[in-house]
């Protein structure tokens, strides 16, 4: 579920990819950040 954030991420960023790794990134870009 969280990679689809990251996979979303990637899609409208695809000059600043985001490893699956490093989901933070992602929740801080994300409009909604689930509790887990």
């Amino acid at each position: 579920m969280l990679a689809k954030y990251v996979d979303d991420f990637n899609e409208k960023n695809p000059d600043t990819n985001v490893p699956r790794p490093g989901m933070q990134v992602v929740f801080q870009t994300a409009p909604t950040t689930p509790a887990r």
